[in-house]
């Protein structure tokens, strides 16, 4: 049984950080359907609402801060190789 742990050891350890996130991409690749699946996407809109804290323009340090609030859109077309950003 110690065998059985020192080789489970060393099998974790072996795995470089290149290795386990080139593991998880193909996972995550795969959990969406696969390469080719991911290869026919020709279009992707991606919308986001962002809030930020200008501490640095704020007039004490401990707050409240400055704060600025944004929403966009972000369309991205790979056939025309085109971002339009709104």
């Amino acid at each position: 049984m110690p065998t059985l742990y020192a080789l489970t050891a060393f099998l974790a350890l072996a795995q470089t950080p290149a290795t386990a996130g080139r593991d998880l991409a193909l996972k995550a690749m795969q959990a969406m359907g696969g390469q080719a699946k991911l290869e026919s996407v020709r279009k992707v809109t991606v919308e986001f609402a962002s809030h930020n804290y200008a501490l640095e323009e704020s007039e004490r340090p401990e707050g409240p801060w400055f704060s600025t609030y944004s929403r966009g859109k972000v369309d991205t077309d790979f056939d025309a190789q085109k971002i339009d950003t709104q």
